[in-house]
């Protein structure tokens, strides 16, 4: 493995780690001009990740354990950077990250930043940034329900977490059951000055419609995996690994594995200048990436000046890139304008026995623009060398291609959000609402959620409604794809040590096909019950 790039970032680390001014850890920089949302997921009403930074997204395709990825915006999922406590997570062969294995217990925070951002958080995050951090306090969570169990305890900085589910099938073309098993340790600490986070999962996911040595088809299915994610920071070094290694069997046979790990460091340091001060992040990234048996390096250098939270300038240069961003913020307006770019994966550049890979791929490229004013954004991305699947085809000659990548051009997304909260009596409403016109599939032309929560002495009631219409259909999609619309409520009653919860989720039982096959929805029960 060539170190060659890496060691003079290590020694530069050190240097910068005797602070001329400290700055806050990455996620907490002010990023001027961009749409920031921080939330907490509720355990009560979340049940993954991917349901409390997507607005709607209540359901996935394969139920529990199933696929999950962030796209919003109509970004692609390889278009956003998923960070979990300062350390890139986005797995180095397919580029995404997939959320259908973080599983909600109420001992996470979360942080999205919008927009392009590669000058503050490099390859991959053309459409958005989204932080993910590990917050253990002592406390347990305890749910059950409609073939569902989830048990979490932490203590002193140290969580274990046991989740079980039946999604009954994941198809709709059988009536098997098919279960999913996630088992998840995480480990909160300060040592030496330093924050360290360490998080294994181990998961079992069943699923159909898969094939044996012989090509052909099954619904003995399995998907056997496990991930590691390992950060280790202050305000000036981030030192993180990550792997995500994953076998499909058919019966007892492994019929394909995935092996992917990285390594990464970012160092960085600000200085104040002028008066009044500005803040000027001067920094160097790097990270060394395997998939299977390839492996690439990227090293980057960027610099971002902020002048009192209302103008931000930044650049970043690497081997394959140079990117730059402007923002404005100012009372109710917000403006930011920024390029950004995505390296291709390990997997595209070299691919498997079933797709070719193509080794001259040129990275992807973006240019956003993003206008806020108010609680309305609009926003619009042109992607320029997207990197796009190309299917297997037979010639003229008779001679079959395998599928491949390919840089195919330009494509765009843009849209516009409405986001806010209002007083009512007893409590509050959340509207939002969301145009997208984008050219990428399964991505709904129209999405909303509705919330209302009020209090009653120790009761709590809230319904949510959540909508996403008008999906366009992919390739092999069909002509449309179903509208999704789900209702749900929660009751909850708070005592002095304890909190009791009662959810249904989709209280009008509206079943409906998240993709062709896969169904979701269907009213289901549960009761958690979490310390205060």
């Amino acid at each position: 493995m060539n170190k060659r790039r890496i060691v003079p970032l290590v020694a530069l680390a050190f240097l910068l780690n005797s602070n001329v001014y400290a700055d806050d850890l990455i996620e907490e920089i002010v990023v001027v001009g961009a749409t920031v949302i921080e939330s907490k997921p509720n355990a009560n009403e979340d049940f993954g990740l991917v349901e409390t930074i997507m607005p709607a997204m209540a359901y996935t395709s394969g139920g529990f354990g199933g696929f999950s990825g962030y796209n919003e915006r109509g970004a692609q999922t390889e278009h956003t950077t998923i960070f979990r406590n300062g350390v890139p997570v986005n797995d180095a062969g397919s580029g995404w990250y997939d959320f259908g294995h973080d599983i909600v217990t109420g001992q996470e925070a979360l942080k999205i930043v919008s927009g392009p951002n590669s000058v503050l958080y490099g390859s991959g995050s053309l459409g958005g940034s989204v932080f993910i951090t590990d917050d253990l306090q002592d406390g347990y969570v305890s749910r059950i329900g409609s073939n569902h169990t989830l048990v979490n305890a932490s203590k002193g900085g140290v969580g274990i977490t046991y989740f079980d589910v039946s999604n009954g099938s994941v198809r709709t073309d059988n009536d098997e059951s098919d279960n999913y098993v996630n088992k998840t340790a995480r480990l909160d600490q300060t040592i030496g000055g330093f924050d360290v986070n360490v998080n294994y999962t181990d998961y079992d996911y069943d699923y159909d419609n898969c094939y044996t040595a012989s090509f052909s088809q099954s619904n003995d299915c399995t998907q056997v995996g496990n991930k590691v994610a390992v950060s280790i920071r202050n305000d000036n070094i981030t030192l993180g690994y990550n792997k995500n290694n994953a076998d499909y069997f058919t019966g007892n046979d492994v019929t394909y594995d995935s092996e992917a790990e990285r390594f990464y460091l970012d160092v960085k340091n600000t200085y104040l200048i002028g008066t009044p001060a500005a803040e000027l992040i001067v920094g160097m990234t790097g990270d060394q990436e395997t998939y299977m048996d390839n492996e690439q390096t990227n090293v980057s250098g960027y610099a971002s000046i902020n002048f009192a939270d209302q103008f931000g300038l930044g650049v970043r240069v690497s081997e394959d890139a140079f990117v730059y961003r402007v923002g404005y913020s100012k009372e109710l307006l917000s403006m930011n304008f920024a390029t950004s770019y995505r390296n291709p994966t390990l997997y595209q550049l070299n691919g498997d026995i079933w797709v070719d890979g193509n080794s001259t791929l040129e990275a992807e490229e973006s240019m956003g623009l993003e206008l806020g004013v108010g609680a309305f954004i609009i926003y619009r991305y042109e992607f320029e060398e997207g990197i796009q699947y190309q299917s297997g085809y037979t010639d003229d000659e008779g001679t079959y291609n395998n599928a491949t990548y390919l840089n195919s051009g330009s494509y765009s997304t843009q849209g516009i959000r409405f986001m806010d909260m209002y007083s009512v009596p007893y409590g509050g409403l959340s509207v939002m609402v969301g145009y997208t016109d984008s050219d990428q599939p399964r991505v709904p032309e129209f999405k909303t959620q509705l919330s209302y929560f009020a209090t009653f002495g120790n009761i709590n009631f809230k319904t949510i409604y959540s909508g996403m219409f008008e999906r366009a259909p992919g390739p092999y999609d069909g002509p449309s794809l179903d509208n999704l619309s789900t209702l749900d409520v929660v009751f909850s009653r708070q005592f002095e040590k304890a909190t009791v919860s009662f959810t249904v989720r989709d209280v009008l039982d509206n079943e409906f096909e998240m993709t062709p096959g896969y169904g979701a929805g269907g009213r289901k029960y549960f009761l958690t019950i979490s310390s205060n």
